[in-house]
């Protein structure tokens, strides 16, 4: 996720994730339409760091965001470098304005978000093109690690992750046997106890990243199957 890093900051970034000059290009590709919800809400979990957001997408926005990921996602090649978070789960990354904008837009975030202020005084403008999707299978995981900020092709440089939850893993249509699932997101602080965040079908992650990042892995799945949708906001 972004530039991500291992648990010691003192390493070099994790370059297996797909940066702008590396992401592939936009292919022509029939993206999901995405229509404004009703009744939003923004809930703050961890003060400045973790926000949630319910029901961003509905159902039939995550199955056809899913149905790409089936398409186009390719498992993780080889084994970790140096200095490298590990993570396994299948992926795929493209450059896409237009998603980007369906996703701020569309979807009502612009909307939602217009109130926020960065300590700096600067404010949410938009996504960045950067559309990534992640799938993950039984004993598929992310290590610990931290998400670093990117600069979109404007110079503006990005403040919060962006993670859509596209299924939950408890839904019977992904899982495999009865047994507990796994598949949390979970950040870690000091002291603080771990915060764990279950993916839900449409929900919304956004956490701090790049110096103020928390530490934070996505815990191994063992009898399903999990789709995340990335981006990245941008801040002016």
């Amino acid at each position: 996720m972004g530039r991500d890093k291992p648990s010691n900051r003192k390493t070099a970034p994790d370059s297996a994730e797909p940066s702008r000059a590396n992401a592939i290009p936009a292919m022509p590709l029939c993206w999901p339409k995405l229509k404004p919800k009703r009744g939003l809400t923004v809930a703050e979990i961890v003060t400045g760091h973790i926000f949630l957001v319910p029901g961003l997408l509905d159902f039939a926005e995550c199955d056809a965001f899913i149905k790409l990921a089936d398409e186009q996602c390719i498992p993780t090649p080889g084994a970790p470098k140096r200095g490298e978070a590990f993570r396994n789960n299948a992926r795929w990354s493209t450059i896409d304005e237009e998603c980007a904008r369906r996703l701020w837009v569309d979807t009502g975030m612009a909307k939602l978000l217009s109130g926020w202020r960065h300590p700096d005084g600067k404010v949410p403008v938009g996504l960045l093109d950067n559309i990534r999707l992640y799938r993950y299978g039984p004993g598929q995981r992310f290590g610990k690690h931290y998400d670093d900020y990117f600069f979109d092709s404007k110079g503006r440089r990005t403040e919060y992750t962006l993670l859509i939850y596209l299924n939950a893993v408890d839904d019977r249509r992904y899982r495999t046997s009865d047994r507990p699932s796994g598949g949390e997101t979970v950040f870690y602080a000091g002291r603080m106890q771990p915060v764990n965040v279950k993916p839900e079908a449409g929900l919304a992650l956004l956490h701090k990243h790049g110096a103020d990042c928390l530490q934070h892995e996505a815990r191994e799945l063992h009898n399903s199957y999990k789709y995340v949708l990335r981006s990245d906001l941008i801040f002016e």
